[in-house]
């Protein structure tokens, strides 16, 4: 939950979607399609809808900073406002598999667990 009212979704065919309950039963804002399913457009135009997101954190000082984890050892930093394309690594050096958890630290490290 990034406050009160307001949480952040993966959506069903990939990208994310941020909520106000006060605001209807719509997302305020979405990640645009050209992105890709998982912040990493290249790898998603290649492999489509089998790529998807699995995991996401809010950064707690940052609020509208995120980390994703999704299918083959990827990781995403978004900027919430979706102002720009989503930093996007992977397959992450030395993953097996899926990210299934993104830990947010304090200092803008990033600790991914695979």
């Amino acid at each position: 939950m990034l406050h009160a009212g307001v949480a952040l979704q993966s959506g069903l065919v990939g990208g994310l979607q941020l909520w106000d309950v006060r605001e209807g039963p719509t997302p305020i804002l979405k990640s645009p399609a050209k992105w890709g399913h998982t912040g990493h457009a290249a790898l998603d135009a290649r492999h489509g809808i089998a790529r998807q997101l699995f995991c996401v954190d809010v950064h707690p000082a940052r609020p509208n900073v995120c980390a994703t984890g999704s299918t083959g050892g990827t990781v995403a930093l978004w900027d919430l406002r979706f102002d720009s394309a989503p930093m996007a690594w992977g397959p992450v050096e030395g993953a097996a598999g899926d990210v299934w958890e993104v830990r947010a630290a304090l200092l803008f490290s990033w600790h991914v667990v695979a």
